[in-house]
């Protein structure tokens, strides 16, 4: 009797969950126009770019590079929701519509004064804390270490 219950609690879960999979958000990629970037109105050093783009780039840019959890639910409807949420407060394609400009002109100035003070072989990615919503932002730095330990 308990196992039949068992089997039935699972049964209607994996119908909930192949059902969700129907319900999937837009996940775009709005046109880029070259006059409304970062890059064409504040000058970010050149070794800060590449920083910008992998550390930042998915969530705060229109060329998110959306992964394969992106279109399972319920995590596409996060992840959706995280990128449209970043793109909001600081897009570095639509540099011109953030929300709060001069939040997003300091937060340019911390990356761009961290990352003149860490070394070439460090790998910097945001905060695990940070990725989703940035109350205060920070960066992290990562020395690169053996595999396997």
């Amino acid at each position: 009797m308990n196992m039949i219950r068992v089997k039935r609690i699972a049964l209607a879960l994996a119908a909930v969950f192949l059902l969700a999979q129907f319900v999937q958000p837009k996940r775009t990629n709005p046109p880029v126009v070259p006059s409304r970037s970062l890059e064409a109105h504040v000058q970010v050093p050149q070794d800060v770019l590449p920083i910008l783009k992998r550390a930042c780039g998915d969530c705060h840019s229109s060329e998110t590079v959306w992964p394969w959890y992106s279109h399972v639910a319920p995590l596409s409807w996060l992840v959706a929701d995280d990128v449209n949420t970043g793109r909001s407060h600081v897009n570095f394609q639509d540099w011109e519509a953030q929300e709060n400009p001069k939040e997003a002109a300091e937060h340019l100035a911390l990356i761009c004064k961290l990352a003149a003070h860490v070394p070439d072989d460090a790998q910097r990615i945001p905060a695990p804390g940070q990725r989703n919503r940035h109350d205060l932002f920070l960066v992290t730095i990562v020395r690169p270490g053996p595999r396997g330990g």
